[in-house]
This record gives C-alpha cells, sequence and structure tokens, in this order.
C-alpha cells in the first residue's frame, strides 16, 4: 500500500474523521487511522471504557440524544471540509438512522437505503428474506405475542437461541445480553418469562453445534456506486462469555470462500452502501455455513483484525469519501491474530473447565504475531487504565465485604 506512515502532529488539511463509541470497536478505527495523520474525534457517553483515556483522538462528551446531535452539528459547522462520520455500535446505527435527513447535510457517511437497513436490522424480517432467497438460516420462529408461542412451541428444536427483533434502548439499559440459550423447554419458557419483560418481539431459533472457533464472519466496504471496494475474512478462536459473547480472540481465514461468497452475494442483490458485515457459523458435525446475522452500517469488533492484516477498511472508507489516501492495495503482512487482552484469559480458563478448550489456538494466538486490544505502546494510558480500575474495584471490593457487610 503506497500510504506515508508518521506519527507527527495531525494533518488539519485532510476532513476530520468523527467517531461515534469509544469502545474496543471505535478504538479500533482510531488505531487503525491514527497513522496516517488524519485528524480524529470521538463521541461518547462519560461511561468508563478504558479507551476513554486515549490521547490518539480528542474526545467530546456526550449526555443526551438531542445533545449529540447540537454537538455533531456544531462540530461540522465549524469545518471547512465535511467530516468523514464512523458508526460503531448499534445504538449510534439506530441514532443515525433516527436524524438521517439532518446528519447526511454535514457528514460524509456511505450508508445503505433505510428500508434495506431496516430489512437487514429487523431479524424477523431478514430471516423470512434470507429463507425466501436461498440463503441457509438455522430453522426460526418469530414470537410477537403468548399466542405465537403457544403456536409455534411443538416445533421448536433443542438447544435453541433466543435474540431480540433489535437490541432497543430497553433491551441494551436493561444490561441483556446479544442471544439466550436454552437446552429444554422448561428453560426456555422460564426464559421467555423473563425476556418479556423488555421485549416483546422475539426470535427462537435452531442452535448450531460447534464451538467459538466454528464462528465466521465476512468484512465489506461498498462505495456510493454499491460497488464492493474492500473485504477481509475472519474467524472467532474464542469469545466472552464463551459461546454467546464478543470476541475475545480472532484470526485471518481466507480459505472461507462460501463465507466471502454467499455474504456478497447478500450485499450485491441488497445492492447495499457502506459498512457491513455477516457472520456464519459452521456446523462441526455437517461442514455447513449457517448465515446467523448481518452487521449493517457500522464497523464491528472485527474491523481492526481486518487493518492488521493488511486490508485497512476505515481508511478505504475514508479514502472513498474523501478522494484522500488512496489505497492502491493490501499490504502483505505476516499474519496475525486479535486478542482482547482484558477478557480473553477469562474465555481460556471457563473453555478449559468446560472441556471445550483448543490448546492448539491458544499457542497459536500467543505463540504467533498478535496485536492486543488494549496494549499499544504508542496509547499505553489505556492499558494501565483498565487494569488499575480493575484491581482497585476488586480491592475495594474486598473492603466492603470485610468491614462493611
Amino acid at each position: 500500500m503506497n500510504i506515508p506512515i508518521s506519527s507527527h502532529k495531525k494533518n488539519e488539511s485532510l476532513p476530520k474523521a468523527v467517531i461515534l463509541g469509544l469502545y474496543y470497536t471505535g478504538y479500533g478505527v482510531i488505531r487503525e487511522l491514527s497513522p496516517y495523520d488524519i485528524p480524529l474525534c470521538a463521541f461518547d457517553e462519560e461511561l468508563r471504557w478504558p479507551e476513554r483515556v486515549t490521547r490518539l483522538a480528542k474526545r467530546m462528551v456526550v449526555h443526551s440524544e438531542q445533545d449529540l446531535l447540537t454537538k455533531l452539528t456544531q462540530f461540522s459547522e465549524k469545518e471547512q471540509k465535511k467530516p468523514v462520520l464512523f458508526l460503531t455500535s448499534d445504538t449510534y446505527v439506530e441514532y443515525y438512522l433516527r436524524y438521517r435527513d439532518v446528519l447526511k447535510d454535514y457528514y460524509s457517511i456511505d450508508f445503505p437505503e433505510s428500508d434495506v437497513a431496516d430489512l437487514l436490522l429487523k431479524k424477523g424480517r431478514f430471516a423470512q428474506f434470507a429463507s425466501l432467497h436461498g440463503y441457509n438460516i438455522p430453522s426460526t420462529w418469530i414470537m410477537r405475542t403468548a399466542e405465537d408461542y403457544a403456536r409455534i412451541s411443538g416445533e421448536i428444536t433443542f438447544p435453541c437461541v433466543v435474540k431480540p427483533f433489535w437490541r432497543s434502548i430497553t433491551w441494551l439499559s436493561a444490561k441483556l445480553k446479544k442471544v439466550y440459550r436454552y437446552t429444554t423447554k422448561a428453560e426456555l419458557e422460564k426464559g421467555l418469562e423473563y425476556l418479556t419483560r423488555y421485549e416483546t418481539n422475539l426470535i427462537i431459533q435452531q442452535y448450531i453445534s460447534g464451538g467459538d472457533r466454528e464462528v465466521y464472519f465476512h468484512l465489506m466496504y461498498y462505495n456510493n456506486e454499491s460497488k464492493c471496494i474492500g473485504e477481509f475474512t475472519g474467524r472467532k478462536l474464542r469469545q466472552w462469555p464463551v459461546g454467546i459473547g464478543q470476541t475475545s480472540c480472532a484470526e485471518a481465514a481466507p480459505w472461507a470462500t462460501e463465507v466471502r461468497d454467499e455474504s456478497r452475494r447478500l450485499f450485491d442483490q441488497m445492492k447495499y452502501r457502506g459498512f457491513g458485515s455477516v457472520e456464519f457459523k459452521r456446523d462441526s458435525s455437517q461442514g455447513k455455513y449457517y448465515i446467523m446475522e448481518p452487521t449493517v452500517g457500522r464497523q464491528n469488533a472485527q474491523s481492526f483484525l481486518a487493518a492488521i492484516n493488511g486490508v485497512p477498511m476505515s481508511l478505504i472508507g475514508y479514502s472513498a469519501l474523501t478522494g484522500n489516501l488512496m489505497p492502491r492495495g493490501t499490504r502483505r503482512v505476516q499474519k496475525t491474530f486479535w486478542i482482547d487482552d482484558q477478557y480473553d484469559l477469562f474465555s481460556i480458563a471457563v473453555s478449559g473447565k468446560r472441556g471445550c478448550l483448543h490448546i492448539r489456538d491458544v499457542i497459536r494466538s500467543y505463540w504467533g504475531r498478535k496485536k492486543l486490544r488494549l496494549f499499544n505502546s504508542q496509547d499505553i494510558q489505556v492499558f494501565l487504565y483498565c487494569w488499575t480500575i480493575v484491581l482497585l474495584s476488586k480491592l475495594l471490593g474486598k473492603i466492603r465485604r470485610k468491614f462493611l457487610a
């Protein structure tokens, strides 16, 4: 890739990159773009995520939905060149959809048409679309009411998983998981009794056998002409929590051509625009890939994996929108693993106890070339902040239990 890299002061003549969400996904975008002298600014709530102390981007704290809109518009009005907007969570995708008509005049962003985004984001609609158009998805049952459950309960196979059509503010505020797994009908009904307090539109889906290392994904960027100009295939090796959580270790997976081809077929059919990805799970008993869910309009936790393996997705998007620093191709680099150094050891410990740990994967990932989520010699305070807070929390917890119990 014929792009200059330096650690000098940011080039203020370049359009600014504005990142909504300063957690590991947003921090991955910042780490990818910061070597190219692009001025970076991150907007997020005042949260105790370790990435909040980064020195690589200016941080803007917001206190409400309206406060964010006001600060975003005021920020852009002061710029001579339209800033480029990066979304890094479903919450901010939903936010952009609500305020799209305003924000599109202030920010550059490739984003799918609203009807495409709605179809891909609403898991019930997507399941029906995928089945109709020949995409391989797990058996799926839609539940909106108690009557729906009574009608489908006899068809549900176990184990199964339950997830919402859309992770709403209510769902996120209740700190519910992305997905819940149940092994019996009694477990499922007890779980539904709890989950329907927060969301009645739920999807019940066949559980696909196989561990965390059978989860694959394909990342893509489509320009404003709906042409795919950047893509990368990877797979998870470990998750936290084990089996149902976020990536804690991942690697490039160029051999998974079926994952690539089906992802491209889906987004090409949609005439997609912007960042997106499709997650698959490979049935370990059949070797068959199932689409689990698409990610729409944003980067995800694995995007930095693509960058460290020579496919700079964020830079490709920035270049397409600004005409600056156009990549001429991908660099050939040594295969690099991405590891979440806050949670991966927990994943290894729990997987070991459950008897589902792949020791060879652990050795490969820690012995091989790797990049860590938090530890970065150019931004060491993020790592130090995280573990200082963790250790202080544990210490204070012990003091409370000993003296205040």
